[in-house]
């Protein structure tokens, strides 16, 4: 199976952001769109995920919203128990 690990960070100072809404969606439906929160130290972790596109979206309250996306089949980081990982740093910038 494939996973998608991340950490957010402001950009400006470069700490970790908590309580960041991260939400995922699989562009090629296969599957039901799924979020939750950053922990303390700004990083999410998405398990079980079928090979495919995803598009990750950020939300967090006075910072602007932004999105990405990954091409899960590309990824080639392995695990101990043979997950195949996706590693992506997120860093948000500040609302005006």
């Amino acid at each position: 199976m494939y996973a998608i690990t991340g950490k957010v960070f402001d950009k400006v100072t470069g700490l970790a952001i908590n309580e960041a809404v991260i939400s995922i969606h699989s562009i090629n439906g296969f599957s039901n769109d799924i979020a939750q929160l950053t922990n303390e130290q700004g990083i999410f972790k998405w398990s079980d995920l079928d090979k495919g596109n995803y598009e990750i979206k950020i939300i967090k309250e006075a910072y602007l919203q932004q999105s990405i996306f990954i091409n899960v089949s590309e990824i080639t980081n392995h695990n101990n128990n043979d997950e195949i990982i996706k590693e992506v740093t997120i860093l948000l910038e500040k609302s005006l």
